[in-house]
C-alpha cells in the first residue's frame, strides 16, 4: 500500500485511541457497544493497524455516535504528506 495512505490509516487509528482514551472506555467497550461486535480482538487489529486491518467509515461513524463526539476528531491533525 501507499505509504501515504498507510500513514493516514495510523494516524487516524492513533486518534480513535486517544479518542476512547479521553472517554476512559476500552477496546471491548466500543467492540461491544459501538460495534457490536462479539470480542475486542477484530478492534484491537483495527486500532493498532495490525493484520492490514484499519477502520472504515461506518466504523468510524458508530464509534463516534457511541463516544458522542464529532467524527472529525479521528481526522483532526493526522501528520500524513499532502497528496
Amino acid at each position: 500500500m501507499d505509504n501515504k495512505v498507510d500513514i493516514f490509516y495510523q494516524n487516524v487509528a492513533k486518534n480513535v485511541k486517544n479518542t476512547r482514551l479521553k472517554y476512559n472506555k476500552t477496546q471491548l467497550d466500543i467492540a461491544y457497544n459501538a460495534l457490536n461486535y462479539d470480542t475486542d480482538s477484530f478492534y484491537s487489529q483495527l486500532e493498532n493497524n495490525s493484520n492490514n486491518k484499519h477502520f472504515n467509515l461506518k466504523q468510524l461513524f458508530l464509534i463516534s455516535e457511541y463516544l458522542n463526539c464529532s467524527i472529525k476528531d479521528f481526522f483532526d491533525e493526522y501528520n500524513a504528506p499532502k497528496i
